[in-house]
């Protein structure tokens, strides 16, 4: 979640519920933010920006956020960028925090074994001497405009990494969906193509995979696989061909029917915890679409086609952006 919004997660059993709360609303609305803190972490997130310079994988996830974003902020990495966070400093923390951290930019969401009535009070006395204020939001540059590239960069290691990767809608769009559906098709677990394919037929990988993270604005579907540095062409033909495939045939009924019980499936299964129900309560109110969004987003995940597939394939796949990242 941290790289649409920024959380304050508390986990406890249900009697505790509300010295949680007192706690949440503590770190939420008086931050203490102590300089020798402020200083140790951002030293470890150096540190930890530094070290994916020396992992193919994270060099590659880098180089093709870049390339599908430009100036996006979709094109950094979570972590931030080193040269913005060395500069961070317990002023310019707090500067952000009295920007940003405004009622009409927050959700609440708690999910146990509690008592609404019980709970709206407490919030109501925690949080709600707060005046509300609502942060301004500046106009953020759009992904540049989808053409067919190829980058290839040198890093040390032992396998390479191929990514390619397309802009794709924001999660609120109706294409969601369908987008998800192929996503698991190509690169979702051992039944997908990319895994019985690449790796079981041919061999030309080590690991496949699929990624199309849910996000609140235009996002984007990326396709990888790690192989051995002598496979690199073959493997780079064959995942093309695999994205070509999905637009110029329609998949099974069976392939689409596995694929929406796996889509179905990884969400029921993330959504077991109160913790993860309560994301899903908070992510669905900021993105606007209200709380009941991803059960009703299950429910369209299960009418998906063969020509939905096909369709969204055509749609977003036509061009893509290729990265490659392989050993000197």
């Amino acid at each position: 979640g941290d790289t649409d919004y920024s959380e304050i997660t508390a986990i406890a059993l249900s009697r505790h519920w509300q010295a949680m709360l007192e706690m949440v609303g503590d770190v939420a609305l008086r931050p203490t933010m102590p300089d020798g803190t402020v200083r140790a972490v951002r030293d470890f997130l150096v540190r930890q920006i530094r070290n994916r310079g020396d992992k193919p994988f994270d060099v590659a996830s880098d180089r093709m956020r870049a390339a599908l974003f430009g100036s996006n902020p979709y094109a950094w990495d979570p972590l931030g960028r080193r040269e913005s966070v060395e500069k961070l400093n317990r002023d310019a923390l707090l500067a952000y925090y009295r920007r940003q951290y405004l009622p009409g930019q927050m959700v609440l969401a708690i999910s146990g074994d509690v008592k609404s009535a019980a709970v709206l009070a407490q919030v109501e006395r925690i949080f709600g001497g707060l005046p509300m204020r609502t942060a301004e939001t500046p106009a953020l540059p759009a992904p540049p405009l989808m053409s067919a590239t190829r980058q290839v960069f040198t890093v040390p290691g032992a396998q390479a990494q191929i990514f390619m990767g397309a802009l794709a809608p924001p999660f609120t769009d109706s294409d969601y969906p369908a987008l998800k559906v192929m996503t698991a098709i190509l690169g979702g677990g051992m039944a997908s193509r990319f895994f019985s394919d690449l790796r079981d037929k041919q061999a030309l990988a080590y690991t496949t995979g699929a990624q199309y993270p849910a996000r609140v604005d235009t996002g984007a579907f990326v396709s990888i696989l790690g192989t051995a540095p002598a496979n690199v062409a073959k493997a780079e033909a064959a995942l093309k061909a695999q994205l070509m495939r999905i637009q110029n045939e329609p998949a099974s009924e069976e392939e689409v029917a596995v694929a929406r019980s796996y889509v179905v499936g990884s969400q029921a299964m993330d959504r077991r915890t109160n913790a993860r129900q309560a994301w899903y309560l908070a992510a669905a109110e900021l993105a606007g679409v209200g709380h009941q969004y991803f059960d009703v987003y299950a429910t369209n995940v299960k009418k998906v086609t063969p020509a939905d597939v096909q369709r969204v394939a055509r749609r977003y796949l036509g061009v893509v952006r290729t990265v490659i990242v392989q050993p000197q």
